[in-house]
């Protein structure tokens, strides 16, 4: 997904019916979300995580995004594409470790079964 895309999707979540509400949601100027929407300019780092905020992904996608789109080198750029790609999947899976961890038995104690001041014999 483009920076643009992401633009679009905040403008759809908070229903802002022109570029000068969603600038003000982003807090720019609507010259700058002008320049955003016409390619004349790619969104900083900050503007990024603001965005992904709005929308509700991870930051680190939107950022990589719109890194992606300000490199001009091609290794570079698949680069950032890469991580744009990985950031949601990274987010899915920190979920699900959190779920696995909440739905795991607790570790097992063993239990006292004799216990004389010689020795103690425990069950498992």
């Amino acid at each position: 997904m483009h920076t643009r895309e992401y633009l679009d999707a905040a403008r759809r979540k908070i229903g802002a019916e022109s570029n000068a509400e969603l600038a003000r949601a982003l807090g720019l100027s609507r010259a700058a979300m002008t320049k955003y929407y016409n390619g004349e300019r790619i969104i900083d780092d900050y503007t990024a995580a603001r965005l992904a905020g709005l929308v509700g992904i991870d930051p680190l996608k939107v950022i990589a995004q719109a890194n992606a789109e300000r490199e001009k080198d091609g290794n570079r750029r698949a680069y950032w594409e890469k991580i744009a790609q990985l950031g949601g999947m990274a987010a899915s899976l920190t979920a699900g470790a959190g779920v696995i961890l909440l739905l795991s038995p607790s570790p097992a104690t063993a239990a006292q079964l004799l216990v004389s001041a010689l020795t103690t014999i425990c069950v498992m």
